[in-house]
């Protein structure tokens, strides 16, 4: 098994700067269109309502709207702990600083296999839009959205899926709570679910390339 494979997860908030701009959510609210067999004011008023408290909803999802509060990674075939950095403050600079110790801890020489959970779409393009708006330098071999040659992700292998399903099926830990659950946690509980997260996708990684489902992890390096 590949020894520079390394897991990453990051957990997410809202960002504190949408929430309280009142003006564009204004907008945001006022750009919600009804059906067109709408015709009672009172029901598309209902109706933008709910569209608008499920878009809130789903703030800490986009890089634009959410920010991230925790990262933590861990090598595929060590027994160590998984590492993870919060934020120490919910606001940009708190990102900032956890982002910049994230950055300091990775490997500036070497290009790593990054390997995780729905990574391709969520994780990294994640990192890589907020460490732009922290104005944070990634490293020169962070993975491009149209080059991902040097990631490792189970859905390439099993579909999309809740790994929550993946790690019952494969008779796995579970995940210790659900990611729209973090938005409420207090910092220790999302150090301790982000830890959590690390390690059980460690642990599924290494039982799919116990079964050759990814070829480049049978490469020693």
């Amino acid at each position: 098994m590949r020894r520079d494979a390394v897991v990453i997860d990051i957990e997410t908030k809202s960002d504190p700067r949408v929430c309280l701009d009142t003006e564009w959510l204004t907008e945001l609210h006022e750009g919600i269109e009804a059906p067109s067999n709408y015709k009672d004011p009172l029901e598309i008023a209902a109706y933008k309502d709910e569209r608008f408290r499920e878009l809130r909803a789903k703030f800490a999802l986009s890089a634009a709207t959410g920010r991230i509060v925790a990262i933590g990674w861990a090598l595929l075939d060590s027994a160590a702990a998984p590492i993870v950095v919060a934020a120490a403050q919910p606001d940009l600079e708190g990102e900032m600083a956890m982002l910049e110790s994230f950055v300091i801890a990775l490997p500036w020489t070497a290009k790593p296999v990054l390997a995780g959970h729905c990574i391709r779409d969520f994780d990294l393009p994640f990192i890589t839009a907020r460490a732009a708006i922290c104005e944070v330098e990634l490293p020169p071999w962070w993975p491009h959205p149209r080059d991902y040659r040097n990631v490792i992700d189970t859905v390439d292998v099993m579909g999309r899926g809740h790994l929550a399903g993946w790690l019952r099926a494969f008779g796995l830990p579970p995940k210790t709570g659900k990611g729209s659950d973090v938005e409420t946690m207090n910092p220790e509980e999302i150090l301790n679910y982000c830890r959590n997260d690390v390690h059980v996708e460690r642990l599924l990684l290494r039982r799919l390339a116990e079964s050759n489902a990814f070829p480049a992890l049978r490469i020693t390096t």
